[in-house]
């Protein structure tokens, strides 16, 4: 199946069988994308996640190829025929001469386990620069570069650093720091605003934390407590190590912010039940 994960999937609104997905549909030319966790069936975040794809779209100069309420009902269909209650769905929109439309599909998906986030990932420095950092758009000579060099280092994550030495993002996740009672975080036009992000920020704002929108240097990194990432599928996951430097797994404002932010998960589910 490849990049298909699912018996059947959505192309332009029609369901059509795995042996049918055509690869190059969601691979070349110009894609844009996300990538919504379903659990217990309900599409966490969709409202977020539609509202990520239409600026994506107008800051490439693109029509947005389906309205809200279409996707809601095609995700929801997608998720009832393939009868997968727990996973990562994606959405692709794709732009080119000889093809515009959009598919709906389950990708492979891989989480954490409860040690994981217990004791840390490992994470490693990749030095490389998105070409438009506010637009998920796909890039597949860099997503295989990047993959190569984490099975290499038997790394979890890629932290990006910019030609100025300082870290954005990561590969396919934000970064945060801690340093005493202090959050750092790179400033929202630098990175990719992922939506678990900006659920940590919310919660930062509520909590009164202080946080300090700056990109880090690659120098500073031994010089803070902790270094945690957020993400669709990790949610909110904490490293042991980045190159040589070792940081906590176990701070309490990491931990304070993982449990608030599964509640606002929770909150959610059952909002969108009761609607």
């Amino acid at each position: 199946m490849g990049e298909c994960y699912s018996k059947v999937f959505i192309e332009n609104g029609g369901v059509y069988d795995c042996s049918d997905f055509d690869i190059s549909k969601v691979f070349e030319g110009l894609v844009i994308y996300e990538v919504i966790r379903i659990r217990e069936g309900i599409p966490i975040f969709l409202n977020d996640h539609f509202q990520r794809l239409r600026n994506s779209a107008g800051l490439s100069d693109c029509e947005l190829l389906i309205g809200f309420d279409e996707l809601r009902e095609q995700i929801l269909q997608l998720t009832g025929i393939s009868e997968i209650s727990e996973g990562n769905i994606k959405v692709s929109f794709k732009y080119s001469e000889s093809y515009t439309g959009y598919l709906i599909y389950f990708v492979d998906t891989h989480y954490p386990g409860p040690e994981m986030y217990e004791n840390g990932v490992k994470g490693i420095l990749y030095y490389a620069e998105r070409r438009n950092p506010v637009v998920k758009e796909f890039n597949h000579k860099l997503r295989s570069s990047i993959y190569t060099e984490l099975i290499q280092a038997n790394a979890y994550e890629a932290l990006l650093v910019n030609r100025n030495g300082c870290i954005t993002e990561g590969s396919r996740s934000n970064i945060f720091f801690i340093k005493g009672d202090t959050i750092i975080t790179a400033p929202d036009d630098c990175v990719l605003g992922g939506i678990t992000r900006s659920k940590i920020l919310a919660i930062c704002r509520e909590e009164e934390f202080n946080v300090d929108f700056r990109c880090l240097h690659a120098g500073e990194l031994n010089s803070v407590d902790s270094v945690f990432l957020t993400g669709t599928s990790p949610n909110v996951l904490p490293f042991r190590e980045i190159e040589s430097c070792k940081f906590r797994a176990d701070d309490t404002m990491l931990k304070s912010l993982a449990d608030s932010y599964m509640k606002v998960v929770e909150d959610y589910m059952k909002d969108f039940v009761s609607k």
